[in-house]
């Protein structure tokens, strides 16, 4: 722990501050394919680096709780996109989530077999990077079995001035690896 402002910049200086601002994301949307890292990766507007949570086996011994570990969960992960003016990237997602749920007609579809789900095209690895000043990754979290839990709504307003059309997608996945060690 630093004793005074000298240490802390000394710190600082050799090892950098990270920037919430400097990310990208890579990840395939469904059997559609890659996102174009160009057109539709740029429009990703914020995400998160993945949680993970270690449950409580709680074990009653002589009226006091010795607590252990658990199993290890992943949360869900949240992404928010711009949209653009043609809702393309929308529907893209869309598509995905109407390949593993069905469509409006019929709340089933063939993908629903469990070759399809476990060994076919619905699961998504997808890459969150964190990316220095000069664009180059330092870190990077692959999670690993994505599909969309929720494609969220696409809020319009005739009253709503200097912004744009957003939505947000709710991805859930199996387990995630870092580049230095599997988690």
């Amino acid at each position: 722990m630093p004793n005074d402002i000298r240490d802390f910049l000394n710190q600082v200086k050799s090892k950098g501050i990270a920037r919430p601002n400097m990310f990208r994301i890579v990840g395939d949307i469904g059997p559609e394919g890659a996102m174009n890292a160009r057109n539709e990766a740029i429009m990703c507007r914020s995400a998160s680096i993945p949680s993970m949570e270690v449950g409580e086996i709680v074990i009653p011994y002589r009226g006091r709780q010795v607590k252990a570990p658990g199993d290890r969960t992943f949360g869900d992960w949240d992404l928010t996109f711009i949209s653009d003016a043609a809702y393309e990237l929308h529907g893209k997602f869309q598509s995905w989530h109407n390949q593993i749920s069905g469509s409006v007609q019929s709340n089933t579809t063939d993908s629903t077999a469990a070759g399809e789900i476990f060994g076919g095209t619905l699961y998504k690895d997808w890459i969150v990077e964190a990316l220095d000043r000069n664009g180059d990754v330092t870190r990077s979290w692959n999670l690993v079995g994505c599909w969309p839990k929720t494609i969220g709504a696409v809020e319009v307003a005739a009253d709503t001035n200097d912004s744009f059309a957003e939505f947000t997608v709710t991805l859930t996945y199996q387990y995630f690896q870092t580049d230095t060690a599997a988690t």
